[in-house]
């Protein structure tokens, strides 16, 4: 059930929608803000359930009046919504005007009572004429169906009380009565802004809520209440702040169910339980995200954003800072310090917390190695982008969008949290690990410089130095000074046992490192790996109940594995040439199998339309798969990869020509009996399949094939690529005239 706020808004939305589509439709605003209404759109109070408006100027007057002649009230219930239109007048008018009014509801009132039940109507023996006209339905779940019955009956209603003004006007000329006119219309409309405008404070604060703080607080999630007060802490902390400073207001809104932190002017830091706005807001410096708003007024202008977990980068969390010290340098005392709630105040300031850790992240459910296994094109490669941010970013992933996530990674990728590397034949662990290089002396003298050899760290190995320097960099209590250290130096520092404490204690929770193995299956994975292939595993890791270290066959050094170390490899299941993976890696590594996905084409093609020509990408892709599953197997089959660039048959023919028919010669091995069984015969040269061959002498043991297969050259001008497509899909072959 929504608000009787959201009640309220829904119906002033519907009415002005209304307006923007004809002028003449005009409706009342409340006019004047009294105390708990200063943000309404109507007459009435949420305690009553009730809110009203009229679509008329007929002014009345009686002692005791407090309603127009012709109404229309909103009501909400728990069990729904309803409406009713209340017709109203005394029965002792004092002048022409108010007797012309009754007489107007008097006549128009069969008239009225034709249109749907009359729920109320008075006898003549008292005080007021009075009768009410009920929504068609007792009750409404939804506001659709409610304005659907309203907007019928407005079209009804109008026509009988406009003829029944010109009715009584004509024995009354002096009677003002008339639809509220367009130019009323915009000066009740200005006044709800003007208003709107001024009290829009109260959407933010609270004055003297009787609410209690300890209980108001129960409302929030234990997690999301301990760090923002933990954040807010920091806050105090880093500029000093103190209890009684003007400058700061400390605030509950009871009705609206936040808590806000003021510095002057503008808000800071709130919590809310709106998952759909965000959490979390905040002020910074600068634009944060793309959701940021920028405040309007005077410069300096910061930006407030909302998230929904309050994982924060050195960068965003500096940025905040930045913007909260200048509102504090330019505030003196706060506009809004009456709102301020002592109690508020008093617990963040008396309890001082541990600050919360930046990007600090629960990691239960992703693995720490983990393979991405399936045929070429299925996006593998492709999909790490998506991956590595979801691992080191949670924040900032945005499930969906790749576009958005790639530029996330490539920040990351050159902050060298992501390292990317390919494996092959000739990868050996020296290249992985550590092994012993040779290196040119630098000497400017080029006859008498020597190579030397020297112990050189491997991808593997400075991967893991870089995991544990970031556990080591964030948990620093005097901050590092951020100059970029080499993979060298960090490496040697690693080497030294300079971070194993920090590891120890937060490596968890400290920025992860993703290491990007792609090929992982091409390499011999055994002997690149070598004796670390245990090490790897999540129990066998530093500061973990099972750790592991082992003495490096070159350096000599101790080593073991971060537990922010993240791997991520890619295996394609129909390369034939690859190293089998054996059994102790793949107990370690966790696999997501990657298949094709020919839903993925539905909006590619020609102009997004899924197809070319009256070829359907989709409908192409799984016929074609369909028949390599039943001749050889999924792991042999297609990805979508191969057409998701496709927007014209020129461009499938190529395709077809430099990716599919070459890719299926190598899954048959040459034989063209079922690749014809895959593609069709049209792709082949039926003269010369025809052709005799006389041999020299006759081998029974020997089985001769009975035909011999030549692929046409498909990008001949000559070709009919269409036919042969259609031939493919088993549809009936349309002649084309080839130029």
């Amino acid at each position: 059930m929504i608000t009787y706020q959201e009640y309220e808004k829904a119906v002033y939305d519907w009415l002005l929608a209304k307006n923007n589509l004809d002028s003449s439709f005009t409706f009342s605003t409340r006019l004047n803000g009294m105390k708990g209404s200063e943000l309404d759109y109507f007459i009435g109070t949420e305690k009553s359930g009730y809110f009203g408006l009229t679509f008329w100027s007929i002014p009345i007057g009686f002692p005791g009046s407090a309603a127009d002649l012709i109404d229309v009230f909103f009501e909400q219930k728990e069990n729904g919504f309803k409406f009713f239109f209340e017709f109203g007048q005394t029965m002792s008018p004092t002048d022409e005007q108010n007797r012309s009014a009754l007489n107007l509801i008097r006549k128009i009132k069969e008239n009225v009572s034709e249109i749907g039940k009359l729920t109320y109507e008075t006898t003549e023996d008292l005080k007021m004429f009075k009768y009410i006209l009920g929504s068609p339905k007792p009750r409404y779940n939804n506001l659709d169906d409610l304005f659907i019955d309203l907007e019928q009956i407005l079209n009804i209603l109008f026509p009988i009380v406009e003829q029944g003004i010109i009715a009584e006007s004509e024995k009354n000329q002096t009677f003002i009565a008339h639809r509220i006119t367009p130019t009323q219309f915009n000066e009740i409309q200005e006044k709800l802004k003007t208003r709107f405008s001024r009290y829009e404070y109260i959407n933010e604060f609270e004055l003297n809520s009787e609410v209690n703080f300890e209980t108001f607080i129960q409302r929030f999630k234990k997690e999301d209440f301990e760090i923002f007060i933990a954040f807010l802490s920091e806050i105090m902390l880093k500029f000093d702040l103190n209890e009684n400073d003007e400058r700061l207001v400390f605030n509950i809104h009871s009705k609206r169910g936040h808590l806000n932190f003021t510095v002057g002017q503008r808000n800071c830091f709130t919590l809310s339980n709106n998952e759909k706005r965000g959490k979390f807001g905040f002020l910074s410096k600068e634009k944060l995200f793309e959701n940021s708003v920028q405040f309007e007024g005077n410069h300096p202008r910061p930006w407030f954003s909302h998230i929904n977990e309050l994982i924060l980068d050195k960068f965003q969390k500096e940025n905040i800072f930045e913007g909260i010290e200048i509102e504090l340098n330019r505030s003196a005392k706060s506009g809004f310090r009456k709102f301020n709630k002592k109690e508020f105040e008093e617990f963040v300031l008396n309890n001082q917390r541990i600050p919360i850790r930046e990007d600090s992240k629960k990691m239960i459910d992703i693995p720490l190695n983990q393979i991405l296994y399936g045929p070429p094109g299925t996006g593998k490669t492709y999909y790490t982008v998506d991956k590595s941010v979801s691992i080191i970013s949670q924040r900032e992933y945005i499930k969906g969008n790749h576009e958005a996530n790639k530029i996330i990674y490539d920040k990351h990728y050159k902050k060298k949290n992501i390292l990317f590397t390919t494996f092959h034949q000739s990868m050996s662990y020296e290249d992985f690990i550590e092994g012993i290089k040779p290196k040119l002396n630098d000497n400017s003298d080029n006859e008498t410089s020597e190579i030397k050899y020297e112990i050189s760290s491997g991808i593997f190995k400075t991967a893991c130095a870089r995991a544990a320097y970031n556990a080591y960099k964030e948990t620093q209590i005097e901050q590092i000074e951020d100059i970029e250290l080499s993979d060298e130096e960090i490496v040697r520092q690693f080497d030294s046992g300079l971070y194993e404490k920090a590891v120890k204690t937060y490596g968890k929770e400290s920025t992860p490192v993703v290491l990007i193995i792609d090929e992982i299956n091409r390499g011999n994975v055994s002997a690149i790996f070598g004796e670390l292939i245990t090490l790897i595993e999540e129990d066998k890791r530093i500061g973990q109940k099972n750790e592991i270290q082992l003495t490096l066959p070159y350096s000599k050094n101790k080593f073991s594995v971060p537990p922010n170390l993240y791997i991520i490899g890619t295996m394609n299941t129909a390369d034939r040439s690859v190293e089998a993976l054996d059994t102790a890696l793949r107990r370690r590594f966790s696999f997501e199998e990657m298949l094709p996905k020919p839903y993925l084409l539905k909006d590619k093609g020609e102009n997004g339309t899924g197809k070319v020509g009256e070829i359907y990408l989709e409908e192409l892709l799984i016929d074609i798969n369909d028949r390599i599953e039943a001749l050889i197997d999924r792991d042999h089959t297609i990805g979508h990869a191969f057409f998701i660039d496709v927007n014209s048959l020129d461009s499938l023919k190529n395709v077809f020509a430099n990716k599919v028919i070459p890719l299926l010669q190598e899954y048959f091995y040459g034989d063209y009996a079922k690749m014809e069984m895959v593609i069709g015969p049209d792709f082949f040269n039926s003269q010369k399949r025809k052709k005799k061959v006389t041999f020299a002498i006759q081998n029974e043991d020997i089985e001769i094939p009975t035909g011999n297969y030549e692929l046409m050259n498909i990008l001949e001008p000559t070709f009919n690529f269409l036919s042969a497509i259609n031939r493919l899909l088993n549809r009936k072959i349309i002649e084309v005239e080839v130029n």
